[in-house]
């Protein structure tokens, strides 16, 4: 009976408003992609295919930096504002770039930025169990706020007008407080040799990868099986992300994490069947709540194999990210076919795959002893 209660005491943040925000700003340039990549293509007399690469250098920028800010650096305000001030630069740039490739260049940096912008944020969340549920909040949040805001500058004035949106946002968050959490580091090695957070972050790479196989063509199934025009399409991907934020509040302990894979794949199949479009926005938002009660636990599962709670969340970042930059490419024939049944297919199955390996290092690492660094996690 205490659980609403619970649910809104939990909406407070706990993280610093300037994170938070610098987090969101990250978000936002994904979020502004789908919308920006056919203007692009408009303004500068290129295919909708070349623009795309605008998206791919994004990822590649973040992936890398994700890849390698683990290994280089330790978490500071220092760090998030180099990258909240490299992600203003790139995003000023842009809104006035001349030509399509100094614009490819701007964006693979601005992927660089909100890279270590997301990893100082992730990376200081991992030892508190409130900051980490604000951080991992941000991604859907990002996707409500950012998707009909950005959609409609780029609509009405055209993709300079949102990246210059963009860099005023940024620029705004340096008058925002920003502090980080202190805790002392017990590494006695740079990494941990744990043979299972190998596999845990081969399963999230394989997660995103299938879901983004199927995910960006979601629009296109629900106009070709339903009818559905942008802005019913916009309220699908809207449900998706709320159901992404309740996720993040809530705990749910006694549901396995293999549960939530099981859930996805179930709306899997209700987004790519043509059955009902009651169906598809269903399938939508427990995607999306789904996906955020299983994240977050394989993250903490990683944390609790490392020497530090911070060691390998730069690697599971990068992961995710050629994840959703690989997951378009392997749908892609499937999508163009209208082989939409059988995409669905495709993509449960390599949730089945990232679920069951999941779930086996669970089996594996039960009333097997943590390392001293566990005593440390999730502090309340």
């Amino acid at each position: 009976m205490y659980a609403p209660l619970r649910l809104l005491y939990s909406l407070r943040p706990h993280a610093p408003t300037g994170l938070l925000f610098g987090a969101l700003a990250a978000g936002f340039m994904f979020a502004l992609s789908p919308f920006s990549i056919p203007d692009v293509a408009d303004q500068f007399g290129i295919g909708i295919g070349a623009a795309g690469m605008l998206s791919a250098v994004q990822v590649g920028g973040f992936g890398v930096v994700n890849l390698l800010a683990g290994r280089i650096f330790a978490p500071s305000v220092r760090l998030l504002r180099t990258g909240l001030l490299l992600l203003v630069a790139m995003d000023i740039l842009s809104a006035v770039s001349p030509a399509f490739t100094p614009l490819v260049i701007f964006r693979a940096f601005a992927g660089v930025g909100a890279g270590l912008i997301t990893w100082v944020a992730w990376a200081d969340s991992m030892g508190e169990k409130r900051r980490f549920a604000d951080v991992a909040a941000i991604g859907p949040i990002g996707a409500i706020i950012g998707a009909p805001i950005l959609g409609g500058l780029v609509e009405y004035g055209g993709f300079r007008i949102a990246y210059a949106f963009l860099a005023l946002f940024g620029a705004t968050i340096f008058l925002l407080p920003q502090h980080l959490v202190s805790r002392p580091t017990h590494r006695t090695r740079r990494v941990s040799s744990s043979r299972s957070n190998l596999i845990l972050l081969l399963a999230l790479a394989i997660l995103t990868l299938a879901g983004s196989s199927l995910f960006i063509y979601a629009a296109g199934i629900a106009n070709e099986h339903f009818g559905l025009g942008p802005l019913a399409v916009s309220f699908a991907f809207s449900l998706n992300a709320a159901g992404g934020v309740i996720a993040t509040r809530l705990e749910l302990a006694r549901f396995p994490t293999m549960f939530w894979f099981f859930a996805i794949i179930v709306s899997i199949f209700a987004v790519s069947i043509d059955f009902s479009v009651i169906a598809f926005y269903v399938g939508m938002t427990l995607w999306g709540f789904a996906f955020w009660m299983a994240l977050p636990r394989v993250l903490r599962m990683l944390a609790q194999r490392s020497l530090s709670p911070d060691e390998r969340i730069g690697d599971a970042q990068a992961g995710m990210a050629f994840g959703r930059a690989l997951g378009p490419l392997v749908g892609a024939p499937l999508a163009t076919a209208g082989a939409f049944l059988g995409l669905g297919a495709l993509a449960a199955s390599g949730m089945v795959l990232a679920g069951v390996m999941v779930g086996g290092v669970e089996l594996f690492r039960r009333g097997r002893q943590e390392p001293s660094v566990a005593s440390l996690l999730w502090r309340a």
